[in-house]
């Protein structure tokens, strides 16, 4: 039987580079569905013509899907799926990709999640249509609707499972430790203020801390990598909010899978990741749990091979294809 076709939608890359978290995301999601054989097709969000797009599968997001086209014969995974309106009665199947969050209040989305009830695999969750009329209310939104099927995920490592290597655990570090990613100064989901209490303890026990705030300075994926390798530490600090949902971060399968020990200040990042992490509620613990342990190689290695094992995008990409 030939496998359908698969489609990223929106979030294309400006010039070759990946501009924000959801491009990175679908790039992650195209390796790993070409990993597996499928054809895959990566367009911008605009009018296409003479392309067949029947009987595909559709990975997109709702704030890059205006143009998207909507084909009867087509299942549609959609990420912040703020208007389903759009897709439902109009394509063969829609499914919802949400952050896999304990509970969320927000413009896109408002849920909680039961992850005893509904988990599928390490990291994914699922919650089948109930085939009722539901009322749907978000930021955009608040109207009545038929229920349909929701798939919450965390994202995952950015390497396939060939490309993680056991040796990066001994990767020579340089002299500093870095934070790759972006800042916010204020509002609910400022991070400045941890990152300096990170900082200062870096600083107060000589210890060099560097900061590259993604949106200023867009640096390659291969730069990143390198970056990260080089590091003293990987490690990932969450504003309060984030704690709250319990959003469980990309950052922490990157640096694991590039052979750094698990760092978090958010307790459901030790949950979900079954323990192989090291965690304190502060910046300044964070900093020295990883001091302390990060010689700690059996510790480290174990996982690296646990986020090989079930934290790739090729993992998220049959996990996916499990609900079809």
């Amino acid at each position: 039987m030939k496998k359908q076709r698969v489609i990223i939608w929106g979030f294309y890359p400006e010039n070759g580079v990946l501009k924000n978290t959801i491009s990175y995301v679908w790039n992650s999601f195209s390796d790993a569905f070409i990993h597996l054989g499928y054809d895959v097709y990566w367009f911008p969000n605009e009018e296409v013509d003479n392309f067949d797009f029947t009987d595909c599968i559709f990975i997109a997001e709702g704030h890059d899907d205006s143009e998207i086209p909507l084909e009867k014969t087509s299942t549609y995974f959609v990420h912040c799926a703020w208007n389903p309106k759009k897709y439902i009665g109009n394509v063969a199947r829609f499914i919802d990709i949400r952050h896999a969050l304990k509970y969320t209040n927000q413009k896109n989305y408002i849920f909680e999640l039961d992850k005893e009830k509904t988990k599928m695999d390490p990291g994914v969750y699922y919650e089948p249509s109930t085939n009722q009329v539901i009322n749907l209310k978000n930021g955009y939104v608040d109207y009545m609707v038929e229920d349909f099927d929701k798939i919450y995920m965390s994202w995952a490592t950015d390497l396939l499972p060939d490309q993680i290597n056991e040796n990066d655990v001994y990767h020579p570090r340089g002299d500093s430790i870095y934070f790759l990613g972006s800042l916010s100064t204020d509002g609910e989901f400022e991070n400045v203020s941890l990152l300096k209490e990170f900082g200062d303890e870096c600083q107060e026990n000589g210890v060099k801390f560097q900061i590259n705030n993604f949106y200023q300075n867009q640096i390659s994926n291969e730069d990143h990598i390198k970056l990260y390798k080089e590091s003293i530490l990987g490690f990932d600090l969450r504003c309060k909010i984030n704690i709250d949902w319990g959003y469980v971060p990309c950052r922490v399968f990157k640096t694991m899978s590039y052979g750094h020990l698990g760092l978090t200040n958010c307790p459901e990042t030790l949950v979900e990741l079954e323990g192989h992490v090291k965690y304190s509620p502060t910046p300044a613990g964070v900093f020295h749990e990883g001091m302390k342990h990060k010689g700690d190689y059996k510790f480290i290695k174990d996982g690296l091979h646990y986020i090989k094992d079930y934290h790739t995008y090729i993992n998220r990409a049959k996990s996916l294809l499990k609900v079809l």
